[in-house]
């Protein structure tokens, strides 16, 4: 089964995959006819999956409701994929999102309640991390998005100190429950753990990992806690300090105890992240004034430069 951009954001399902080799790497994009290799991971990437058509990318398995609705003030739907809101006018998600939508919900706990309280909220722009390359990498899989108007709920803490393993985290979307199943209406979470990358790499090959990623999964009384596809771009959270550690980024297979989710490390970039929700914080740049400056009826000095 070849596997769509738009498919991995919006047609929720679970697959397995057979096992990987040592040097197995693996990626949520299709090969293109001439993709542009960015560097050798993205190429060895990109023979992965010349051989494994079959590979699915991050929803939530055996998650429950969040309850209260409303315990996660800053999580955002984005059409087929989540985010959060770190900023008034910063929303942080995953770079194979990017055409995923225009437009923005905030504050969404069931999507088929029409009573609901929400923001809707218009995209202005989108900057994918300069190093993202669509077609040929998973790696540095983040995107800012910066909103029209202001969002008037509370955004999330983002981690700023190194994941290790054995660390209880949590994630949450609106992805389905089982294999095959269709998308939840109800913003499900899943508690699931940390491992070391070096121990992510003895499931996905050494060449998969990079310091830029982190594993997450959990099993616990014969069932494996998981997200998978369609929750994309969405927040995982530590669960003792409720700061944001990660981006829901790809996998292979659903549920499997031996494939961990993988989530884009937000401390290896927070820098670059920060970069934005600091330029963006006040909103878009003001207009400039028309001239001639000071016999325009109403003028205001909006640079503070006397035109």
């Amino acid at each position: 089964m070849k596997i769509h951009p738009l498919a991995l954001i919006s047609i929720i399902f679970c697959a397995t995959i057979s096992a990987a080799n040592a040097d197995d790497v693996v990626t949520p994009y299709p090969v293109q006819d001439s993709p542009t290799p960015q560097n050798e991971l993205n190429q060895i990437q990109q023979d992965w999956l010349t051989q494994n058509p079959d590979f699915v990318t991050p929803q939530i398995v055996n998650g429950q409701p969040v309850n209260p609705p409303g315990k996660y003030p800053y999580m955002v739907r984005a059409g087929g994929c989540g985010a959060s809101l770190v900023g008034p006018y910063t929303l942080l998600c995953a770079a194979h999102c990017s055409s995923a939508f225009s437009t923005v919900y905030i504050g969404r706990h069931n999507l088929d309640d029409g009573d609901e309280t929400y923001e809707t909220h218009d995209v202005a722009e989108k900057v994918v991390h300069p190093d993202y390359a669509d077609q040929t990498g998973i790696d540095h899989d983040f995107m800012m998005v910066r909103l029209k108007e202001p969002s008037s709920y509370a955004p999330v803490e983002l981690n700023a100190d190194l994941i290790g393993g054995d660390v209880e985290l949590t994630v949450m979307g609106w992805g389905t429950t089982s294999s095959g199943g269709s998308a939840s209406s109800i913003l499900l979470e899943v508690d699931v753990d940390s491992m070391t990358n070096a121990e992510c790499k003895t499931k996905y090959g050494a060449n998969s990992i990079t310091e830029d990623m982190i594993c997450a999964g959990r099993t616990a009384n014969g069932l494996t806690y998981d997200s998978c596809q369609g929750d994309s771009g969405g927040p995982i959270i530590e669960k003792s300090s409720g700061k944001q550690v990660g981006v829901v980024s790809w996998g292979a297979g659903c549920a499997d105890p031996n494939r961990p989710g993988v989530y884009a490390r937000v401390s290896d970039q927070l820098p670059w992240i920060q970069s934005y929700i600091d330029l963006w914080a006040s909103g878009p740049p003001p207009t400039p004034a028309p001239a001639p400056c000071e016999d325009t009826p109403n003028w205001e000095d909006s640079y503070g430069d006397g035109c």
